[in-house]
């Protein structure tokens, strides 16, 4: 997982809307040492519709955090 976008030799496995580093916000950093991180497929308007929320500041953040 990388926190910002950046040039690998590395096969990227997919990408999500949500910045995982964000100096803007109260946390951050989305993850902390220890979290799991579950990986879910998604169609294409489904990622589009997510980075429209994110833009417009109405992603419910709180959905990232279910167990």
């Amino acid at each position: 997982i990388y926190a910002v976008p950046n040039p690998t030799g590395w096969h990227v496995v997919g990408r999500t809307p949500v910045e995982i580093f964000n100096l803007a916000r109260e946390e951050a950093i989305l993850f902390k040492p220890g979290d799991k991180v579950r990986l879910s497929r998604i169609e294409r308007d489904e990622f589009d519709e997510l980075t429209a929320q994110v833009d417009d500041g109405s992603f419910d953040m709180t959905r990232l955090r279910q167990p």
